[in-house]
């Protein structure tokens, strides 16, 4: 299927859906590289339903020309509570708003939730930031564990998900919205430039450039210290505390 045949297809699906649920669909759009005009002879399609609170329509796949179809059912308030609620991907969250085409949306409700992903309190970034470098912590412990045991294997495999979790995190900490998953191993060279330290870093650590594992777990370890400044600077992070005794319950 080529980018026409998919938007017909989507077109067609959102007429079938509104003849049959009159009642519970209030819009359909499609979102992913359909949306944005780049998807490939093997992309997939990403269709958006919202449905009214209550609704017993589940999200499903099918088929069709050897495509696979998404169908994603889901409410106002649950779009509304993926960006003001702690989210770690709340850039995937925005960036999916951002590039969404409407199909059928009479009450402009997509409209009003693009409007709120382009307004996101800083708090909410905040909350992605500290969710993340969560992550980031607790998969880098394992990478160093995996690198001692000279488990090369799941050490490579957990190195390029951490690196990929810094890309994330380092969106939230710009405030940048992600479109996809193919601009991650882009974030640190358009945001400090192609030939800084922090895309040098990037390369290394996800393995887009040759290194030895010790090099890699260095660059791991560079790259989560200066998201943790970064983070302590907009009161991102979680307080590093020197021992347990420290601790002091909320």
């Amino acid at each position: 299927m080529d980018h026409h045949q998919r938007m017909m297809a989507c077109r067609i699906v959102s007429e079938k859906l509104i003849d049959k649920h009159p009642e519970e669909i209030v819009a359909t759009g499609v979102t992913g590289s359909v949306a944005r005009g780049d998807d490939l002879e093997h992309s997939d399609i990403d269709f958006q339903v919202l449905v009214r609170e209550g609704s017993d329509l589940r999200s499903h796949v099918f088929v069709v020309n050897g495509c696979l179809f998404g169908v994603h059912m889901r409410t106002e308030g649950s779009w509304r509570k993926e960006l003001l609620e702690p989210n770690r991907n709340l850039a995937f969250a925005i960036g999916a708003l951002v590039q969404l085409v409407p199909i059928h949306d009479p009450s402009e409700a997509f409209a009003r939730l693009r409007g709120l992903a382009e307004s996101i309190p800083d708090e909410c970034w905040r909350n992605a930031v500290r969710d993340g470098l969560e992550d980031i912590v607790e998969d880098l412990g394992r990478a160093k564990n995996f690198y001692m045991q000279q488990d090369r294997d799941n050490l490579r495999t957990m190195a390029c998900r951490v690196a990929a979790s810094t890309a994330v995190v380092c969106s939230s900490l710009r405030r940048r919205a992600l479109l996809s998953e193919n601009e991650l191993v882009r974030v640190f060279a358009e945001e400090f430039g192609p030939d800084s330290e922090h895309a040098r870093m990037y390369r290394i650590a996800s393995r887009l450039d040759d290194a030895a594992d010790k090099e890699m777990m260095r660059a791991l370890e560079w790259l989560h210290d200066f998201l943790v400044r970064e983070a302590t600077k907009q009161s991102a992070m979680h307080e590093d505390l020197g021992s347990p005794s420290e601790y002091i319950p909320p």
